[in-house]
C-alpha cells in the first residue's frame, strides 16, 4: 500500500470474471506490506476489494501472486 489504504478490504478469486468467492478478509488495514495467505484455489483471476478506505482514498503499490 502507499499512504493511501484501505482499513477493511477482501481478496477474492474466480474463474470466470463474474463469480466471486472471498478467500480473505482483513479488518484492520493499517498501511504498509501485507502478506496474504490463504488454501490453494484453482482461479484464473484475482482481485482487491477494498471496503473501508483511510483519510483520501484506495492505492496499491504493488500486487504479486504466487502459487
Amino acid at each position: 500500500w502507499h499512504s493511501d489504504y484501505a482499513r477493511e478490504y477482501d481478496v477474492e478469486v474466480s474463474n470466470d470474471n463474474s463469480n466471486w468467492t472471498r478467500v480473505y478478509r482483513n479488518e484492520s488495514g493499517n498501511g504498509g506490506t501485507d502478506t496474504v495467505e490463504f488454501s490453494a484455489r484453482e482461479a484464473r483471476y484475482v482481485r482487491v476489494e477494498c471496503n473501508r478506505r483511510n483519510d483520501r482514498g484506495y492505492s496499491i503499490y504493488e500486487l504479486e501472486v504466487y502459487q
